[in-house]
């Protein structure tokens, strides 16, 4: 909202603007449950320097930015791209899902799916869309191996080569990724066939 506009509703609403009123609507915003608050919307632990989560996940932090590539799909605001792509879920079992191929006919997205938020990821198993990992520890080994081969697998899937220490530091930070308003998520009660 510019200041024009907040500017506008304050005087409709008959009250000047003060730094009272501002800390007032910000607490009534977070009481209302609307608010999701993330340890990772705070710029210092973004920055890494924070105290808050413990070392491990700050170097998961490292790892999830750098050794381990997450950021080329799982970046923004949301931790996503918001783009589809093919990890090779289905190509070993030959159960291989059309995904996103089915909807724009491009042979390009065979196999592709919507790259998921991350926000809430420790509360949202099972993982992938099929439902195949019940763990972050089995996706994080999934990736790490370079997903499944396949004719249409994304460029950016590749092996990570992680140490055991890295993978837990990896996992230790994606469990910080909770948040508010996880609560009211379902259970899927079918995957995909």
């Amino acid at each position: 909202m510019d200041s024009n506009a907040c500017g506008a509703q304050c005087r409709n609403m008959r009250k000047p603007v003060t730094l009272n009123l501002l800390i007032e609507s910000a607490t009534a915003f977070n009481a209302s449950g609307r608010a999701n608050p993330f340890l990772q919307d705070n710029p210092i632990c973004l920055a890494g320097k924070s105290k808050v989560i413990s070392p491990a996940a700050q170097n998961g932090l490292v790892l999830f930015r750098e050794k381990a590539r997450c950021t080329k799909c799982h970046s923004g605001f949301n931790f996503t791209d918001e783009k589809f792509h093919n990890l090779g879920i289905g190509w070993d079992d030959n159960r291989v899902d059309l995904g996103r191929y089915m909807v724009t006919g491009n042979a390009e997205e065979i196999g592709a799916f919507k790259t998921p938020t991350l926000r809430g990821i420790s509360r949202s198993a099972p993982y992938m869309h099929d439902g195949r990992f019940k763990t972050l520890e089995e996706v994080v080994n999934f990736y790490n191996k370079g997903g499944i081969k396949n004719p249409h697998q994304d460029n950016l899937i590749i092996p990570l080569e992680l140490t055991d220490q890295e993978k837990h530091d990896l996992v230790e930070f994606l469990r910080t990724l909770k948040g508010e308003g996880w609560q009211q998520v379902k259970a899927p009660t079918s995957f995909p066939k």
